[in-house]
């Protein structure tokens, strides 16, 4: 037997909303809260879960139940003209604001529920259609969906990617979302996705730099930006100063003196230049301390530097 809702008194001529909220009426503001609030019976069950204020509970009812807040709100028409007499992301914000501040993740992660096309893209992005969303998305939707894909998407780009490898047991790199990003040049997302851990740079190898340059995309400026967000240089120097040098060949393309160029680079027997070696020397010199942290520091810039020498002796 179905059960009654009260929305099924409306009619073309009636609505059990307007009147309750007409003054002349004399309907007290808690009946006709009870009635927008019991208008459906699933915004209801919503609501009953949302007043519980236990946001991991919702999350999950959210979740489980694949909602859409616009999909719960209450709007009626009026001929030509629409009207809405409640909303549902407002509501979940004005209950928990009462108890606690909702976190900036908390309130984009409910942000990206409140439309389907918003989830939709959502679910696009998770399952990997990269190329056609941001071709089709990018212009419009700029950084704002990026913030709610970061607090929607439960697991990283690289943490999927760990999913397929066990699956095919090898890492699809053309199909990951910083691959797709490197060749679109979008360093502005990188850097966002990286920040919030959707990304993480070191758990690609040298064959991130082998699929870019397959393709044609591999340039000054992607090649330095990955080693500006610490791409794992040690792999690239050591893969650089492998014997058959056949990465660096396939770079410049067999161009002889280039070639000549960066194996003077390469063969050098150290990576520190003048200006580092000084100022350890002067470290030394005063008896200055100088802690791990910051010793690896140093060596790491001179690493960054080391590269960027084979990056203009590769691409001018």
């Amino acid at each position: 037997m179905k059960t009654f809702e009260i929305k099924e008194i409306d009619d073309e001529e009636f609505s059990i909303i307007d009147y309750c909220k007409d003054k002349s009426n004399n309907i007290k503001s808690d009946v006709t809260e009870f009635i927008i609030h019991h208008y459906d019976n699933k915004l209801w069950k919503l609501i009953e879960i949302i007043d519980e204020l236990d946001f991991i509970k919702l999350q999950k009812y959210i979740e489980n139940q694949n909602i859409v807040f616009n999909e719960y709100d209450i709007v009626i028409n009026h001929g030509n003209e629409s009207k809405k007499y409640f909303s549902t992301i407002n509501y979940i914000f004005d209950k928990f604001d009462k108890i606690s501040q909702l976190s900036p993740k908390q309130k984009e992660y409910l942000k990206s529920r409140i439309n389907r096309k918003t989830c939709d893209l959502i679910k696009e992005l998770n399952n990997n259609h990269y190329k056609e969303f941001f071709d089709n998305n990018y212009s419009s939707l700029q950084f704002e969906f990026i913030k709610k894909l970061i607090y929607r998407n439960p697991i990283s780009d690289f943490e999927l990617n760990k999913i397929i490898k066990s699956e095919n047991k090898k890492i699809i790199i053309s199909q990951s979302l910083l691959f797709f990003l490197l060749t679109k040049n979008k360093f502005e997302i990188i850097n966002k996705l990286i920040k919030n851990k959707l990304i993480y740079m070191n758990d690609y190898d040298e064959k991130l730099i082998k699929r870019l340059y397959k393709i044609n995309k591999l340039n000054e400026n992607n090649l330095n930006h990955l080693i500006d967000n610490d791409y794992d240089i040690e792999k690239l120097i050591e893969r650089l100063k492998k014997d058959d040098y056949k990465l660096v060949k396939k770079l410049i393309k067999n161009d002889s003196d280039k070639m000549k160029s960066i194996m003077r680079i390469i063969d050098k027997d150290h990576i520190f230049d003048n200006d580092c070696i000084l100022r350890f020397l002067i470290i030394q010199h005063n008896n200055s301390p100088i802690s791990t942290k910051d010793l690896k520091s140093e060596i790491k810039k001179e690493k960054k530097k080391f590269i960027k020498k084979l990056c203009n002796a590769l691409f001018y």
